[in-house]
């Protein structure tokens, strides 16, 4: 879940990894 901390740390929900990915 390295993907989830990236975007917990950008301030996003973990919910919006599995909704949407960033790359």
């Amino acid at each position: 879940d390295k993907e989830g901390l990236f975007l917990s740390k950008n301030g996003r929900v973990k919910r919006s990894l599995n909704t949407r990915k960033p790359q």
